[in-house]
């Protein structure tokens, strides 16, 4: 659904990652939810958001039988 700009943030950036998941078939994802200048909170807040609407979109299409990383 890239192009939804009326969409969530965390939603667009879910749909997006799901896209490149489709076309790059990764496996492992790194983050960097801290920018220069971000409040704690909001870090936090955007980690909270990663763990319950992003990763577990992303991990729903692992294959059981592979091993999954710490975390995901």
């Amino acid at each position: 659904r890239l192009g939804h700009e009326d969409l969530p943030g965390h939603v667009q950036a879910r749909d997006a990652l799901l896209a490149m998941q489709d076309e790059l078939g990764f496996e492992a994802l790194a983050i960097f939810p801290h920018l220069p200048g971000m409040r704690r909170a909001d870090t936090l807040e955007q980690l909270g958001r990663f763990w319950t609407d992003v990763r577990p979109a992303l991990a729903a299409r692992i294959p059981a039988s592979q091993p999954m990383a710490a975390g995901v």
